[in-house]
């Protein structure tokens, strides 16, 4: 049998929009059972390993050896999900032995096909039912008043059918795109840690640096301290009202808005005395190192903020000569000692992490002459500019790839395309 939509008619309901004449509008309370008050969360001090998938806000965050639900359910996010990033799931089919803490909704399908309600539900538009500012939650009333396109079983049934065989084989690509800048970045950190510490010369004589993530350095290279070749400034604490009567509000940069590829997230003010910000300025070239958040992240600041001062969770550093090159070579050196664990074994991996000032100062640095210092730092800026190219590249066929597939999921459960189904 052959189904084939020709008339459609306003749902009523602005995310659904037009579907075809011969589908209802439900609200979600009417097609499932909410199974919430069985869920139970377990501390991670608590949980023993084991095969059975644990489920908390948006994903699997475990595997322990015991489970709650053994049916066929739908899990919706609570709160935590990404309930507004389009590329990302919030809702998820299961059908086997599995614990769910009270993070996320457990649905069972009554009278509709739960793969069908899995695809609705990652395709509602969430804005008018989410509560919360900072962290989004969708209440158990809210959820419940969801409204959702009905058609008959056999349609539903069809429509799992074929965004499953679509999905998958867009899921399959995504997965092998994504592994793809896995690699890009993992090659990314392997040369940048070859050739701060070994330098462009292949067949140069190795020293042991006698620092142990360090390992074996040029036998001409030496080392030294950060403080020694840089001087360190960290930023203003939080100032919400003007101290003087010639304060200003001016930009300033966090922790969350420091990435290795340059800022990111929205840029706050804060108010500075006229001395604060001779104190705190930026300038273009300047490195910014994270103090707290993700501790040690280093930065070059690109200007495109200017005026912009720095807030003390995030240090500026600049060499005393040849700020340019030295800059940026301890951009990829402070890369390095990241990716290596330096930051997180001098921070002791606190649950918050602080690379203070002092641990910055004190950081081990090789030594060597600004004709070497220089070439190594072209030839990074070179490979690494290549290899994110790359980066962003496979990251934009993943977007598109992840937007052709939100639209393909929004127009099969709305009616807007229609599917053939041969008869058994």
């Amino acid at each position: 049998m052959s189904i084939h939509h020709t008339m459609m008619k306003d749902s009523g309901i602005s995310w659904i929009g037009f579907i075809p004449e011969n589908w209802d509008v439900l609200p979600l309370k009417r097609v499932i059972t909410c199974l919430d008050g069985r869920r139970v969360p377990i501390d991670a001090s608590m949980r023993t390993s084991g095969p059975y998938p644990y489920w908390g806000a948006g994903n699997i965050v475990d595997y322990i050896n015991q489970y709650l639900f053994d049916e066929e359910l739908v899990l919706l996010g609570e709160d935590g999900s990404p309930f507004f990033d389009k590329t990302r799931p919030v809702a998820f089919h299961i059908n086997e032995k599995v614990w769910v803490n009270n993070h996320i909704h457990v649905l069972k399908a009554e009278g509709i096909d739960a793969e069908y309600l899995t695809f609705v539900l990652n395709a509602v538009d969430y804005h008018e039912y989410i509560t919360g500012s900072i962290l989004p939650k969708l209440t158990q009333s809210d959820m419940n008043s969801i409204i959702i396109p009905i058609p008959s079983y056999q349609e539903q049934i069809g429509i799992s059918n074929v965004l499953s065989l679509k999905c998958g084989t867009i899921d399959r690509a995504i997965t092998t795109y994504n592994d793809m800048i896995c690699s890009l970045y993992e090659m990314k950190k392997s040369i940048i840690s070859e050739v701060v510490t070994k330098g462009l010369d292949s067949n140069v004589t190795l020293k042991d640096s006698g620092v142990d993530w360090i390992g074996s350095i040029p036998e001409s290279w030496g080392q030294t301290k950060v403080s020694n070749q840089y001087d360190v400034t960290l930023g203003k604490m939080l100032c919400t009202s003007p101290e003087t009567p010639d304060s200003t509000e001016e930009n300033y940069l966090c922790s969350a808005n420091v990435k290795r590829n340059g800022i990111e997230g929205d840029i706050k003010t804060m108010w500075f005395t006229p001395k604060e910000k001779e104190e705190y300025l930026l300038k273009k070239g300047d490195l910014i190192v994270s103090e707290g958040g993700n501790a040690g992240t280093p930065m070059i600041y690109d200007g495109s903020r200017d005026p912009c001062y720095i807030q003390n969770a995030v240090h500026r550093v600049r060499a005393y000569d040849n700020q340019d090159i030295r800059n940026r070579f301890l951009y990829y050196w402070m890369s390095f000692a990241k990716d290596i664990g330096y930051v997180d074994l001098v921070c002791n991996k606190a649950t918050i992490a602080h690379f203070t000032k002092k641990k910055l100062m004190e950081m081990p640095v090789v030594s060597i002459d600004l004709d070497t210092m220089s070439d190594i730092v072209h030839h990074l800026d070179s490979k690494c500019t290549q290899i994110d190219l790359e980066i962003n590249y496979t990251s934009g066929l993943i977007d598109t790839m992840s937007d052709y597939k939100q639209s393909l999921i929004y127009e099969y459960v709305t009616g807007k395309k229609s599917v053939d189904m041969e008869a058994s």
